[in-house]
């Protein structure tokens, strides 16, 4: 697997990237996704979703966890049917199941009354913002909702996670996530 230093430059706030790893510069760190499971794990949700699958390492993780639950329907999407092509071939390579679309992260929202676990990874930041006010108000009481390239170098999301009015924690990674709680 790739380092991230690769993708990301060391910063001010994440000095080492190469400690983390990445399939490519769209995919969300390894890491990213580990802890996605185990907080899916954690959280047991009976609805998840994920904006923005790209190449499925997301996607199978929080898919894993579900499985492991005995419980949820998770609901993934991305614009490029590509990426959701590879998306569905790698779960069924795994043997695991979610509904993985193609289509934009808000349409997918739109169709779900309640949301209690959320990863917002899509694309520019005025697509992520459209889809996290249509999230927030569908998130069950401690609902999670997690944001990814939250970091300083990606500066309008950076701006969009500290508008959002959750509360929340900043997590340190090479491109960024933002972890929040509906209470």
């Amino acid at each position: 697997m790739p380092k991230e230093s690769n993708f990301t430059l060391n910063n001010p706030l994440c000095k080492e990237t190469s400690l983390w790893e990445t399939r490519d510069e769209q995919s969300a760190e390894t890491e990213v996704s580990d802890f996605l499971y185990a907080l899916v794990r954690l959280l047991k949700p009976r609805v998840a979703i994920e904006t923005g699958c790209w190449k499925g390492d997301s996607t199978v993780a929080i898919a894993k966890a579900i499985k492991e639950n005995g419980r949820g329907d998770f609901y993934s999407c991305d614009i490029d049917v590509a990426m959701v092509e590879e998306t569905k071939k790698f779960l069924a390579e795994n043997e695991l199941k979610a509904e993985v679309s193609q289509i934009r992260g808000a349409d997918l929202i739109r169709k779900l009354n309640q949301i209690d676990f959320a990863f917002i990874d899509s694309g520019e930041p005025k697509v992520r913002r459209e889809e996290i006010e249509l999230a927030i108000p569908r998130l069950s009481t401690f609902g999670v909702l997690v944001l990814h390239d939250t970091a300083p170098q990606h500066a309008e999301t950076c701006r969009l996670a500290g508008e959002i009015g959750l509360p929340g924690i900043y997590l340190n990674t090479p491109r960024g996530l933002s972890v929040y709680i509906k209470n």
